[in-house]
């Protein structure tokens, strides 16, 4: 029951002020039930750990949910709702357009250093090295060639959204690190 408010009215909406803040009642606390509401009582402070010496706590009358004095029908706590918890940065890809020659593709990266940084077709190996402006082009595909790329790290692990990417022969694609 630790933290439990006091309330000057009955429907439990103006907390009762104490000295410092507010009356807050905790174990231990001794009370008087002057009114019995059902799901709510009118009491009277007795003694109070928080604020033992406080005028304005000792003696307050005020209105609290039943189950704290009662310790019946105790409502469950509450499930914390969860945080959102951000997503770990990762390679979101789109292709620009189709206007690269028809038996290559071009990709830039932005919002991360790419030095060091390659992306290689999936299956057939070729591959092409970022420069320090984020771009690389690999050629060697037949015309308009379908297939699958992967953008590696200077360490040579694939890139967190970097596996996999569907391309064409001609396609212009742009990665955001993000």
């Amino acid at each position: 029951m630790f933290g439990a408010h006091l309330f000057i009215d009955d429907q439990l909406q103006n907390k009762a002020r104490a000295t410092k803040g507010f009356v807050l009642l905790s174990n231990g606390d001794r009370v008087e039930v002057l009114q019995n509401l059902g799901d709510r009582l009118q009491i009277r402070v007795i003694s109070n750990q928080l604020d033992p010496d406080d005028p304005q706590v000792l003696g307050a009358i005020g209105y609290v949910p039943a189950w704290i004095v009662t310790d019946r029908n105790v409502p469950p706590i509450p499930t914390a709702t969860p945080r959102p918890t951000r997503e770990p940065p990762r390679l979101r890809v789109r292709k620009l357009n189709e206007d690269d020659d028809a038996r290559c593709f071009t990709m830039q990266i932005g919002g991360i250093d790419t030095a060091g940084w390659f992306m290689q077709v999936d299956g057939i190996g070729l591959r092409g090295v970022f420069d320090g402006s984020g771009n690389a082009q690999i050629c060697g595909l037949n015309p308009r060639q379908e297939a699958t790329y992967t953008v590696y790290d200077r360490s040579g692990r694939a890139v967190a959204g970097g596996r996999g990417i569907p391309v064409r022969g001609g396609d212009i694609m742009i990665g955001e690190w993000r």
